[in-house]
């Protein structure tokens, strides 16, 4: 999947990512009583702003940090601007690198998505990311969570809202399939419901990529929902012994 070029503004124009983020910081805070979260690595979409690569290495002591960028041009500004020496900026597409990575020490990963439209690459991704985490890896994923934005869901003046909520389930079955729960109802397609049932699918991508795997499961530390413009859903997790007890 290719990473699009970021125009958004700065975090404090965007208070409500901020606060999400912030959450962020603070679960990895208290997982520090349980892992060593300083000798982690961390791979994010940087872009050429760097605002979560900062609080992390500044907060957290993260230095083994990677930043990964498809587009040529951005990739040479975020090389210039890269605030610490220790972010290595990788010009690739976020498919192509988890396709290619094998894990070899523990990471947290934040896919940091935006594109509504490329959806079921995004699902594809964080499949195949958390098929290659360990127990101890942490796995954020963003969302675009406006139901609207769903190929053929444009709603117009003569349009049944019944039916606009039917297409729109029908392509989102399309993209991402048995993700998708099988009791869904068109209902769900609402835009106050849609977040919800976006956390549901990806909780099944993940039980299901994992449910060959009986070492491992997947353990939801927090999701949340919010709107600086577009409406947004995130969820943050991390991979677990099946058969250890987590406190």
């Amino acid at each position: 999947m290719a990473n699009k070029t970021k125009t958004h503004p700065f975090y404090h124009l965007r208070p409500n990512k901020f606060i999400d983020r912030h959450l962020f910081i603070q679960t990895l805070r208290e997982l520090r009583k349980i892992y060593s979260i300083e000798t982690y690595q961390y791979v994010g979409l940087g872009s050429f702003f760097f605002d979560d690569f900062k609080v992390i290495h500044n907060q957290l002591g993260i230095f083994d940090m990677i930043s990964l960028e498809s587009d040529v041009d951005i990739c040479k500004r975020a090389k210039f601007n890269k605030p610490y020496s220790c972010i290595s900026i990788q010009n690739t597409t976020t498919t192509d690198y988890i396709s290619s990575i094998s894990l070899e020490k523990s990471v947290i990963f934040w896919m940091d998505y935006t594109a509504p439209s490329e959806i079921g690459e995004q699902f594809s991704d964080f499949c195949t990311l958390v098929g290659k985490m360990q127990p101890g890896d942490i796995v954020r994923i963003t969302l675009n969570a406006n139901p609207t934005s769903l190929d053929g869901c444009r709603q117009s003046d003569n349009q049944d809202i019944k039916a606009i909520q039917e297409n729109r389930l029908r392509e989102l079955k399309n993209k991402i399939g048995s993700y998708v729960p099988s009791d869904t109802l068109a209902g769900s397609m609402s835009y106050e419901k849609y977040p919800l049932l976006l956390l549901s699918c990806l909780r099944n991508a993940a039980y299901q990529t994992l449910s060959s795997l009986q070492s491992k499961r997947v353990l939801p530390l927090f999701s949340s929902q919010y709107a600086d413009g577009q409406q947004m859903i995130t969820l943050t997790s991390i991979i677990i012994d099946d058969d250890k007890t987590e406190g």
